[in-house]
């Protein structure tokens, strides 16, 4: 289907580009694997900045000129031929930072505040953002 797609627009390289993807895709899965996550332990305020760092990519996705729109959503940030959404990375860093939450906490989350509320908090603003 790639294949197929790829010859009939001169500009479209899916053939080429999908097999490059899918081994950068699988040397960063490698790498995750092989490495030690107990650091972020002992380094509890790096899952807070990757996820507000990601939380400013999906504000900056809403600023005109900035933000991509496609199909009449903007959704993707544009560097050049790079392009990036920002709600990819907020799964991963809302991961994070919801595993290190449980971590930290684990013995208080049958508590309706510390287990159901507080998280929410998390969530709702990276929410709201993807959904706006």
């Amino acid at each position: 289907m790639l294949f197929s797609d790829s010859t009939e627009k001169p500009e479209s390289n899916y053939l080429v580009m999908q097999p490059i993807w899918c081994a950068i895709g699988l040397g960063a899965c490698w790498l995750a694997a092989a490495g030690d996550y107990r650091w972020l332990k002992r380094y509890g305020w790096i899952p807070w900045v990757g996820l507000a760092f990601t939380m400013g990519l999906l504000a900056l996705v809403l600023v005109p000129g900035i933000g991509v729109r496609v199909n009449g959503a903007a959704r993707w940030l544009r560097y050049s031929r790079f392009t990036l959404q920002p709600s990819e990375l907020a799964k991963i860093a809302l991961i994070v930072v919801l595993a290190w939450y449980g971590d930290r906490f684990q013995r208080q989350m049958p508590n309706f505040l510390k287990g159901l509320a507080f998280p929410g908090l998390i969530v709702a603003p990276a929410l709201a953002l993807v959904f706006v």
